[in-house]
């Protein structure tokens, strides 16, 4: 028994990391082509032309608060508590190799920038203040993919550990439960993506990325996320060993409630001021 679930371990994080070598391929593709191939600069031209047309005040402002979503001190805010809560509830490998994934994810995307050097849309376009950085890939797009597949990865690991248990207790899960389960996963895949792909866009319709620089984004954030997986499914079997292993929850859970609940109040704290520092011009 113990052997075939360490082959499907090894399978599945053999599959991950093909995952990230053929997206790392996608990403190079497109920076390539980015450099070499004027046709891709006029695709995105008139796809940023469609986004322009189609502008209203009511989707300004709907794109805008998509996009300080992945802006970068309201990223960190959230990993933050993201990975605090982990830690509070005793899962510190988890905790660790989601706090490693998210600040790979950030050097990557610097790095990404300086590597391919494509210049952003020309400033009259842009509806908020244009980033000083290069264009390709869109670092909203690389970290909402890797923030919101991570989160997802917990969520999942959390009912499925519930499960479990229930299941040592000697319960057995109603037919109804079980959909239940199945549903509400797929509902929250669906919710991921649908955050991925509005925060992304939500860059091209501000006219400060091109639509191959989402796509870059994207690609480049799913190989990290992979990768992040894949340690994260291989730190699995390091449970109860070494500084990875799993501890009590601290302290006394309403402690821990508390002290989430005050850390999601700086972080609403850093949301007003990301909408103030980036405002819609």
């Amino acid at each position: 028994m113990r052997r075939s679930a360490a082959r499907v371990g090894d399978r599945r994080r053999l599959l991950l990391l093909v995952a990230a070598a053929v997206l790392c391929a996608g990403f190079v593709t497109l920076a390539c082509l980015a450099r070499r191939w004027p046709a891709l600069a006029g695709w995105d031209g008139r796809v940023t032309g469609s986004f322009v047309s189609w502008r209203s005040p009511g989707r300004d402002r709907f794109f805008w608060l998509a996009t300080l979503l992945g802006d970068d001190p309201l990223m960190a805010a959230f990993a933050a508590v993201f990975v605090f809560a982990l830690a509070l509830w005793g899962l510190r490998a988890r905790a660790a190799v989601i706090a490693g994934g998210l600040a790979v994810s950030w050097g990557v995307m610097h790095a990404a920038k300086l590597a391919v050097g494509r210049a952003r849309p020309p400033e009259p376009l842009a509806l908020v203040e244009k980033p000083g950085s290069f264009s390709m890939p869109s670092g909203h797009a690389l970290i909402i993919v890797v923030f919101c597949g991570l989160l997802v990865y917990t969520l999942f690991r959390w009912v499925d550990a519930r499960r479990a248990r229930r299941a040592a207790g000697g319960g057995a899960q109603p037919r109804a439960a079980a959909a239940l389960m199945v549903t509400s996963k797929a509902v929250v895949v669906l919710v991921a993506l649908t955050l991925s792909a509005v925060v992304g866009m939500s860059r091209v319709y501000l006219g400060v990325h091109w639509m191959s620089d989402v796509f870059a984004g994207w690609c480049l954030g799913g190989a990290v996320l992979a990768a992040t997986l894949s340690a994260a499914f291989t730190l699995e079997r390091t449970r109860g060993k070494g500084v990875f292993r799993e501890r009590e929850r601290w302290g006394r859970e309403g402690t821990r409630i508390a002290l989430l609940v005050a850390l999601l109040l700086i972080v609403c704290a850093v949301a007003g001021l990301t909408a103030w520092a980036d405002p819609l011009l």
